[in-house]
């Protein structure tokens, strides 16, 4: 994932780019969220944290959306920077409803208070706006002298607080008053962010400085925050547990800090754009974030899942991935000529000693440590046994162009051929593949096998995924809709089924039983191609298009 450009700042009034984004966590009245966190893969300072699913909002017609806010009802405000208004999205609306926005130029912050009214950082005006609830046009507050205003916060008392960027200040309106105070936060570098908490503690983002900072109430000067080293931090948001979050655009990540805490974790949210902008949190503890170049605006809902990418450098076509028994993982790139192995809880993965001129697809591991690679365009499954030093071919004659392989308890392996449309099984300590009673297959890519001897297999031209159920002769089409393209495909111990949909960019779940598949909270992804699932259920996926591997951890 490239990282995006730390936003440049002009002061000139003429010509305003406000790149900084203001970010409002309002969390009025909910039950506390239990949020498990996990150690990344990555050696680091930061952890994973569980969250469930991602779903681009209905906002059809959004251009820039930039600031984001959302209230105690769950209705969602975005400050629409490039069309100079102000959008809502009502709880369980289809489609958001434009705001009166006479006036406005360039809005950037936007936040809201228990009594509905909102408030918008006028970046292009220097001005802060307040629409009244149920009122049809902005007023503008007393706040004279701002000059590139952006992040905005509004307390409980109904206390206004805005960053005024170029000013190097944080100003606080009280209500009814004429005149702001300037807090007491020291020598700032360009505050572009500010939210406060039900104790009236004021948090701001110091942008230039890379700092967060906390001035609690009362207090004569502020606390930098552990956030530890960060790269221009654009917005910052708290919730009703205290929980700090903060957003950084490079490199792209969510940071969520919790109370008395030394460090910070970092949400799993994968972004395709890698210009997420605005951030908001819900009472209920959902994540919404704006991403300003695909002009949506996406939810990411709480729950007891996670995402995180694992620490391969970068991999040309990432193909075949594999979980063995211990916990190792088996990748192979396309473009690299490579197999990689990631041994449990390892940093970085070592090479395993295939040749360069493995075009390397396909990985299996089976319960002795064997692994399994399809290397197709030298028509050929190399088996590296466990501990050896060199890969050997299997016998597969007629085997036409050898793409996925799988293979079952007993060393049965199952064998996809892209050109001859078949799918073959060799039988362990076999001198030749049998075909298996597949018809009417069309570039076959994805089989899989379970316990029970049933084989599955990615139609992927017919678009569809087939189980061929053990002893039987025919196959079945599985109630899989929509599919584009379809890839990798992978069962679970509890008979789950897993399909990389690789023209769609997700990976869809077909519960044992269930006839409704289910799109996993993957995010960001980019023509997902292989899969593979681990005794404990995390998914990992090798994400092709953006030559990775993300794993997804799932509490069960």
């Amino acid at each position: 994932m490239t990282p995006a450009s730390p936003p440049v700042r002009r002061t000139n009034r003429g010509v305003k780019v406000a790149l900084v984004i203001g970010l409002l966590v309002i969390v009025a009245i909910a039950a506390a969220m239990s949020i498990k966190a996990m150690v990344s893969a990555r050696a680091s300072q930061t952890r994973a944290v569980s969250y469930a699913s991602q779903a681009v909002l209905p906002f059809a017609h959004v251009d820039k959306p930039y600031g984001a806010a959302v209230d105690a009802a769950g209705n969602l405000y975005i400050a629409d920077h490039a069309s100079h208004q102000l959008l809502k999205l009502a709880a369980g609306a289809d489609a958001p409803t434009p705001l009166p926005s006479t006036g406005l130029s360039a809005p950037t912050g936007v936040a809201v208070d228990s009594a509905g009214n909102v408030y918008v950082a006028d970046n292009g005006n220097d001005r802060l706006w307040k629409l009244a609830a149920g009122a049809d046009k902005l007023t503008a507050l007393p706040l004279r002298g701002l000059t590139d205003p952006d992040g905005v916060a509004v307390d409980a008392e109904g206390n206004v607080y805005v960053a005024d960027y170029s000013n190097r200040r944080v100003l606080k309106l009280a209500p009814g008053a004429s005149i702001a105070s300037v807090l007491p936060l020291g020598t700032l570098h360009g505050p572009a962010a500010v939210a406060v908490d039900a104790a009236n503690a004021v948090y701001v983002v110091d942008h230039d400085a890379n700092r967060v900072l906390k001035l609690a109430a009362g207090a004569s000067g502020p606390t930098v925050l552990p956030f530890g080293t960060l790269h221009n931090p654009i917005a910052v948001g708290v919730d009703r547990q205290n929980n700090v979050y903060v957003l950084q655009p490079n490199p792209d990540a969510v940071l969520k800090l919790t109370p008395n805490a030394t460090a910070p974790t970092k949400l799993p949210f994968f972004s395709s754009s890698n210009e997420n902008a605005g951030l908001a949190v819900s009472p209920s503890g959902d994540l919404y974030i704006t991403d300003l170049s695909k002009h949506k605006v996406e939810k990411l809902q709480a729950g007891a899942k996670n995402s995180s990418e694992l620490p391969f450098t970068p991999l040309r076509y990432a193909n075949g991935v594999s979980a063995d028994t211990s916990g190792n993982l088996y990748i192979s790139g396309e473009g690299d000529h490579r197999v990689w192995k990631l041994a449990a809880g390892a940093d970085a993965p070592a090479p395993l000693p295939f040749s360069d001129k493995t075009d390397a697809g396909s990985t299996a591991v089976d319960s002795a440590g064997n692994l399994y690679v399809t290397d197709f365009d030298n028509h050929q499954v190399l088996k590296l046994a466990a501990g050896a030093t060199n890969p050997a071919p299997l016998p597969l004659a007629g085997v036409e162009y050898p793409t996925s392989v799988a293979v079952d308890a007993t060393g049965d392996l199952y064998i996809s051929d892209w050109d001859g449309n078949r799918v073959w099984k060799l039988a362990a300590g076999a001198a030749t593949p049998i075909a298996l009673p597949f018809d009417d297959l069309r570039d076959p890519q994805g089989v899989a096998v379970d316990p029970a001897g049933n084989v599955y297999v990615v139609d992927s031209g017919n678009n569809r995924v087939l189980k061929l159920a053990a002893a039987e002769n025919s196959a079945t089409a599985l109630p899989f809709t929509g599919l584009d393209d379809p890839a990798g495909v992978a069962l679970d111990s509890v008979g789950d089924l897993y399909v990389a949909d690789r023209g769609n960019n997700r990976v869809l779940k077909l519960a044992a039983g269930s006839n409704t598949p289910a799109a996993l909270p993957f995010s960001g992804l980019n023509l997902p191609q292989s899969l593979s699932v681990d005794a404990n259920g995390t998914v990992y996926v090798t994400d092709n298009g953006n030559g990775r591997v993300v794993k997804l951890s799932v509490q069960r």
